[in-house]
């Protein structure tokens, strides 16, 4: 069976108040988006925001390219355990309603 749930996420950056930029990571469900701060910054000559990357230049960036990964690998599979068990949830709910309809035939 086709899955028409989406998920998506990406790495931005915003400009802050110190004159480096923030991270954030986007993520798409459904088309619904909300941005979460990562608590990161940088600076926006350093970022490549074609791949949602750090620019490798430096141990340190390459590093943060690890941390975004990290990030990203722990909300997909987040995801996937949410998405189990509210599937569960959705069997049990049509199971149910499945059952009133019978017994009202």
């Amino acid at each position: 069976m086709r899955s028409t749930n989406t998920f998506g996420v990406h790495f931005i950056i915003r400009p802050n108040q110190k004159g480096t930029h923030t991270l954030y990571a986007r993520i798409s469900v459904n088309k619904s988006k909300s941005e979460l701060g990562l608590k990161r910054t940088i600076s926006k000559d350093d970022w490549n925001a074609g791949k949602g990357a750090a620019k490798p230049k430096t141990p340190e960036l390459k590093q943060l390219n690890s941390y975004l990964e990290e990030v990203r690998a722990k909300m997909v599979l987040n995801l996937g355990e949410w998405a189990d068990a509210n599937q569960e949830k959705l069997r049990a709910i049509i199971e149910k309603k499945t059952l009133k309809a019978a017994d009202h035939t």
